[in-house]
Protein backbone atom coordinates (compact mmCIF):
# COMPACT_ATOMS: atom_id res chain seq x y z
CA UNK A 1 0.00 0.00 0.00
CA UNK A 2 2.66 2.48 0.81
CA UNK A 3 4.18 1.71 -2.37
CA UNK A 4 0.84 2.29 -4.48
CA UNK A 5 0.64 5.69 -2.25
CA UNK A 6 4.16 6.74 -3.42
CA UNK A 7 3.23 6.06 -7.12
CA UNK A 8 0.46 7.87 -7.00
CA UNK A 9 1.59 10.99 -5.31
CA UNK A 10 4.86 11.17 -7.84
CA UNK A 11 2.41 10.75 -10.63
CA UNK A 12 0.21 13.47 -9.48
CA UNK A 13 3.45 15.70 -8.42
CA UNK A 14 4.24 15.16 -12.28
CA UNK A 15 0.94 16.22 -13.51
CA UNK A 16 0.23 19.16 -11.24
CA UNK A 17 4.24 20.46 -12.50
CA UNK A 18 3.19 20.37 -16.25
CA UNK A 19 0.11 21.91 -15.83
CA UNK A 20 1.18 24.69 -13.22
CA UNK A 21 4.26 26.85 -12.82
CA UNK A 22 4.36 25.27 -9.33
CA UNK A 23 7.28 23.29 -7.81
CA UNK A 24 6.76 19.67 -6.34
CA UNK A 25 8.49 16.83 -5.31
CA UNK A 26 7.56 13.29 -3.95
CA UNK A 27 10.46 12.02 -4.19
CA UNK A 28 12.54 13.45 -1.16
CA UNK A 29 15.11 11.42 0.01
CA UNK A 30 16.22 12.81 3.58
CA UNK A 31 14.35 13.91 6.55
CA UNK A 32 15.43 15.64 9.43
CA UNK A 33 18.60 13.22 9.56
CA UNK A 34 20.29 15.17 7.01
CA UNK A 35 20.11 18.27 9.03
CA UNK A 36 23.37 18.70 11.10
CA UNK A 37 22.78 20.80 14.29
CA UNK A 38 19.22 22.58 15.10
CA UNK A 39 18.11 20.20 17.78
CA UNK A 40 16.04 22.60 19.01
CA UNK A 41 14.08 23.88 15.68
CA UNK A 42 14.39 19.61 15.12
CA UNK A 43 12.29 19.03 18.24
CA UNK A 44 9.85 21.67 18.00
CA UNK A 45 8.91 20.77 14.42
CA UNK A 46 8.38 16.58 15.59
CA UNK A 47 6.58 18.10 18.60
CA UNK A 48 4.14 20.93 17.26
CA UNK A 49 3.69 19.11 13.31
CA UNK A 50 5.24 16.19 13.16
CA UNK A 51 3.08 14.10 16.54
CA UNK A 52 -0.47 15.91 15.71
CA UNK A 53 -0.49 15.00 11.96
CA UNK A 54 0.65 11.20 12.91
CA UNK A 55 -1.98 11.19 15.42
CA UNK A 56 -4.59 13.06 14.23
CA UNK A 57 -7.51 11.50 16.22
CA UNK A 58 -5.54 11.88 19.45
CA UNK A 59 -4.75 15.08 19.03
CA UNK A 60 -8.12 16.37 18.24
CA UNK A 61 -9.26 14.29 21.63
CA UNK A 62 -7.48 16.33 23.68
CA UNK A 63 -8.54 19.55 21.96
CA UNK A 64 -5.48 20.03 19.75
CA UNK A 65 -5.50 22.00 16.65
CA UNK A 66 -3.99 20.32 13.55
CA UNK A 67 -0.73 22.55 13.15
CA UNK A 68 -1.06 25.10 10.57
CA UNK A 69 2.66 25.79 10.11
CA UNK A 70 5.25 28.08 10.86
CA UNK A 71 7.41 30.74 10.09
CA UNK A 72 11.08 30.27 9.48
CA UNK A 73 13.20 33.47 9.58
CA UNK A 74 16.80 34.12 9.84
CA UNK A 75 19.80 34.99 6.96
CA UNK A 76 20.04 32.69 4.23
CA UNK A 77 22.17 29.53 4.27
CA UNK A 78 20.85 28.37 7.52
CA UNK A 79 18.58 25.54 6.47
CA UNK A 80 15.47 27.34 6.00
CA UNK A 81 14.43 25.49 2.88
CA UNK A 82 16.17 22.17 3.93
CA UNK A 83 13.92 22.38 7.09
CA UNK A 84 10.46 22.35 5.38
CA UNK A 85 11.77 19.60 2.64
CA UNK A 86 12.63 17.30 5.19
CA UNK A 87 9.43 18.04 7.05
CA UNK A 88 7.60 16.90 4.32
CA UNK A 89 9.42 13.77 4.05
CA UNK A 90 8.85 12.98 7.56
CA UNK A 91 5.72 13.40 6.94
CA UNK A 92 5.48 11.46 3.66
CA UNK A 93 3.27 14.43 2.52
CA UNK A 94 3.97 16.44 -1.30
CA UNK A 95 6.48 19.31 -1.03
CA UNK A 96 5.27 22.54 -2.99
CA UNK A 97 7.37 25.59 -3.50
CA UNK A 98 5.48 28.65 -4.09
CA UNK A 99 7.91 32.02 -4.35
CA UNK A 100 6.48 35.04 -6.24
CA UNK A 101 7.98 34.16 -9.54
CA UNK A 102 5.25 31.64 -9.74
CA UNK A 103 2.59 33.89 -9.69
CA UNK A 104 4.10 37.71 -10.37
CA UNK A 105 2.77 38.71 -13.93
CA UNK A 106 3.23 41.86 -16.06
CA UNK A 107 -0.89 41.78 -16.99
CA UNK A 108 -3.45 43.09 -15.30
CA UNK A 109 -5.00 40.99 -12.52
CA UNK A 110 -2.56 38.46 -13.94
CA UNK A 111 -0.93 37.84 -10.22
CA UNK A 112 -4.31 37.58 -8.71
CA UNK A 113 -5.21 34.91 -11.01
CA UNK A 114 -2.00 33.48 -11.05
CA UNK A 115 -2.31 33.23 -7.52
CA UNK A 116 -5.49 32.16 -7.22
CA UNK A 117 -4.83 29.10 -9.40
CA UNK A 118 -2.08 28.10 -6.99
CA UNK A 119 -3.78 28.23 -3.88
CA UNK A 120 -6.78 25.79 -5.45
CA UNK A 121 -4.41 23.61 -6.96
CA UNK A 122 -2.32 23.52 -3.74
CA UNK A 123 -5.40 22.98 -1.69
CA UNK A 124 -6.61 20.06 -3.96
CA UNK A 125 -3.54 17.98 -3.48
CA UNK A 126 -3.25 19.02 0.59
CA UNK A 127 -2.12 17.23 2.78
CA UNK A 128 1.02 19.18 1.16
CA UNK A 129 3.67 20.89 3.08
CA UNK A 130 4.04 24.30 1.08
CA UNK A 131 7.05 26.76 1.63
CA UNK A 132 6.70 29.70 0.60
CA UNK A 133 10.13 31.87 -0.50
CA UNK A 134 10.93 35.55 0.36
CA UNK A 135 7.33 36.00 1.95
CA UNK A 136 8.30 39.31 3.18
CA UNK A 137 7.86 40.36 -0.50
CA UNK A 138 4.56 39.97 -0.81
CA UNK A 139 3.88 39.46 3.35
CA UNK A 140 3.58 43.33 4.36
CA UNK A 141 1.23 46.42 3.55
CA UNK A 142 2.22 49.15 1.52
CA UNK A 143 4.64 49.65 -1.12
CA UNK A 144 5.02 46.50 -3.08
CA UNK A 145 7.86 46.69 -5.48
CA UNK A 146 7.45 44.88 -8.67
CA UNK A 147 3.39 44.89 -7.30
CA UNK A 148 2.03 48.12 -8.00
CA UNK A 149 -1.33 49.45 -9.33
CA UNK A 150 -2.96 47.80 -6.37
CA UNK A 151 -1.63 44.73 -7.00
CA UNK A 152 -0.24 44.19 -3.59
CA UNK A 153 -2.83 44.53 -1.38
CA UNK A 154 -4.95 42.49 -3.76
CA UNK A 155 -2.50 39.48 -3.82
CA UNK A 156 -1.85 40.63 0.29
CA UNK A 157 -5.86 39.99 0.80
CA UNK A 158 -6.03 37.02 -0.94
CA UNK A 159 -2.53 35.20 0.89
CA UNK A 160 -4.58 36.34 4.35
CA UNK A 161 -7.50 34.88 3.31
CA UNK A 162 -5.95 31.60 2.09
CA UNK A 163 -3.46 31.84 5.42
CA UNK A 164 -6.56 32.13 7.99
CA UNK A 165 -9.02 29.91 5.88
CA UNK A 166 -10.04 27.34 8.88
CA UNK A 167 -10.70 24.99 6.16
CA UNK A 168 -6.94 25.14 4.72
CA UNK A 169 -5.27 21.17 4.89
CA UNK A 170 -2.18 22.49 3.57
CA UNK A 171 1.14 22.87 5.82
CA UNK A 172 2.10 26.46 5.05
CA UNK A 173 6.24 26.85 5.98
CA UNK A 174 7.13 30.56 5.33
CA UNK A 175 10.75 31.60 4.99
CA UNK A 176 11.99 35.40 5.69
CA UNK A 177 15.34 37.05 5.97
CA UNK A 178 13.65 39.87 7.29
CA UNK A 179 10.85 39.29 9.31
CA UNK A 180 9.81 42.85 10.72
CA UNK A 181 8.82 43.38 7.47
CA UNK A 182 6.03 40.81 7.29
CA UNK A 183 2.64 42.63 8.16
CA UNK A 184 1.19 41.96 12.13
CA UNK A 185 -2.23 40.55 10.55
CA UNK A 186 0.25 37.98 7.60
CA UNK A 187 1.88 36.32 11.14
CA UNK A 188 -0.64 36.30 13.89
CA UNK A 189 -1.41 33.34 15.54
CA UNK A 190 -4.34 31.45 13.35
CA UNK A 191 -2.45 32.06 10.20
CA UNK A 192 0.74 30.56 11.62
CA UNK A 193 1.79 28.52 14.79
CA UNK A 194 5.17 29.75 15.22
CA UNK A 195 8.22 32.16 14.37
CA UNK A 196 10.83 29.58 14.38
CA UNK A 197 14.30 31.43 14.35
CA UNK A 198 17.09 30.27 12.47
CA UNK A 199 20.76 31.78 12.78
CA UNK A 200 24.34 30.35 12.21
CA UNK A 201 24.93 26.94 13.99
CA UNK A 202 27.18 26.61 17.25
CA UNK A 203 30.09 24.67 17.04
CA UNK A 204 28.04 21.23 18.36
CA UNK A 205 26.17 22.30 15.28
CA UNK A 206 28.65 22.78 12.99
CA UNK A 207 30.41 19.58 13.71
CA UNK A 208 27.43 17.90 13.22
CA UNK A 209 26.96 19.21 9.76
CA UNK A 210 30.18 18.62 8.73
CA UNK A 211 29.35 14.81 9.71
CA UNK A 212 26.11 14.83 8.19
CA UNK A 213 27.91 15.99 4.50
CA UNK A 214 30.91 13.81 5.00
CA UNK A 215 28.79 10.77 5.97
CA UNK A 216 25.04 11.08 4.93
CA UNK A 217 24.57 13.85 2.33
CA UNK A 218 27.42 11.96 0.58
CA UNK A 219 29.84 9.07 1.35
CA UNK A 220 33.15 10.55 1.47
CA UNK A 221 36.18 8.57 1.62
CA UNK A 222 37.78 10.41 4.93
CA UNK A 223 40.17 9.32 8.40
CA UNK A 224 38.88 12.19 10.48
CA UNK A 225 38.96 11.64 13.94
CA UNK A 226 36.30 13.55 16.52
CA UNK A 227 38.92 15.72 17.46
CA UNK A 228 39.09 16.39 13.86
CA UNK A 229 35.69 17.34 13.25
CA UNK A 230 36.02 19.85 16.95
CA UNK A 231 38.88 21.92 15.45
CA UNK A 232 37.16 22.31 11.97
CA UNK A 233 34.22 23.31 13.37
CA UNK A 234 36.53 26.07 16.04
CA UNK A 235 38.29 26.67 12.68
CA UNK A 236 34.51 27.49 10.85
CA UNK A 237 33.20 29.85 13.70
CA UNK A 238 30.00 31.76 11.82
CA UNK A 239 29.94 29.58 9.31
CA UNK A 240 26.74 28.38 7.99
CA UNK A 241 25.51 25.49 6.79
CA UNK A 242 25.72 25.72 3.15
CA UNK A 243 29.48 27.17 3.60
CA UNK A 244 30.34 24.53 5.24
CA UNK A 245 28.76 22.33 2.38
CA UNK A 246 30.51 23.94 0.39
CA UNK A 247 33.43 22.97 1.75
CA UNK A 248 33.10 19.63 1.96
CA UNK A 249 32.27 19.80 -1.96
CA UNK A 250 35.48 21.79 -2.59
CA UNK A 251 37.60 19.33 -0.26
CA UNK A 252 36.61 16.08 -2.38
CA UNK A 253 37.14 17.84 -5.48
CA UNK A 254 40.71 18.51 -4.69
CA UNK A 255 41.01 15.04 -2.90
CA UNK A 256 40.00 13.08 -5.72
CA UNK A 257 42.20 15.55 -8.69
CA UNK A 258 45.23 14.71 -6.35
CA UNK A 259 44.23 10.60 -6.07
CA UNK A 260 43.40 10.83 -9.83
CA UNK A 261 47.12 12.80 -10.79
CA UNK A 262 49.05 9.92 -8.39
CA UNK A 263 47.07 7.07 -10.30
CA UNK A 264 48.29 7.93 -13.30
Amino acid sequence: KSRDAAIIARLKAQVIEKTTPLEVKSNLLHGFERIGGYQAQKDLFHRSIVLPLRNPDLAREMGLALPRGDILFGPPGTSKSIFAAALAKELGLLFVRLSPEHFLGSLVGQSERNLRDSIKTIEEMAPCVVFMEEGDRYGGRGAGGELDGGTHERVFSQLLEWLGDSQRRSIVILNTNVPERLDAAFSREGRFDARIPFLAPDAEGRKAIFKIHLETVRQVPHNLTERDLEDLAELTDLWKGNMIEELVKRANRLAFVEAATTAK
